[in-house]
């Protein structure tokens, strides 16, 4: 599938309003119209560390989208990556729509040079896992979190 990836603009809020719905019920999850909306207005705020890249098929049709930022580190002495969403559309998977997502974030990190790029994945969805696995290294690292 011909795609075209670029930054997520302003125009495209009704087009992510809809993936963005996708995603939470995917993962059934729920998010007030207040966090919807102040997520969208950062990740189109260029100077906001919050990013999005959007995959538009031929028809320029978004199918896809990747939401990321930029953090310092201990680490490294420049700012590293983590990739904290990917949703591509039912009707484009399995298309290499995820895949070029990942892979222009890294081209970006290069770019930039970036110290890493890093992500986490639901440990009860399989094919997330089994995607993720063909994309990035495995580590031995387990993510914790304490809920506030």
């Amino acid at each position: 599938m011909p795609l075209t990836i670029k930054p997520l603009d302003r125009e495209d809020k009704e087009a992510w309003l809809d993936l963005w719905q996708g995603y939470l019920e995917h993962y059934g999850e729920n998010a007030s119209a207040h966090l919807t909306f102040t997520t969208f207005d950062r990740l189109v705020t260029r100077e906001h560390p919050l990013r999005a890249r959007v995959a538009l098929n031929e028809a320029r049709e978004i199918v896809g989208f990747v939401h990321y930022f930029l953090h310092e580190s201990t680490w490294y002495t420049r700012e590293v990556c983590f990739i904290e969403d990917v949703f591509v559309t039912p009707s484009a998977r399995r298309q290499g729509v995820g895949r070029e997502l990942i892979e222009d974030v890294a081209r970006v990190a290069g770019i930039n040079t970036w110290g890493r790029l890093y992500m986490s994945v639901p440990g009860t969805d399989t094919a997330a896992l089994a995607f993720f696995g063909t994309a990035a290294d495995d580590t031995d690292w387990v993510v914790f979190e304490r809920k506030l």
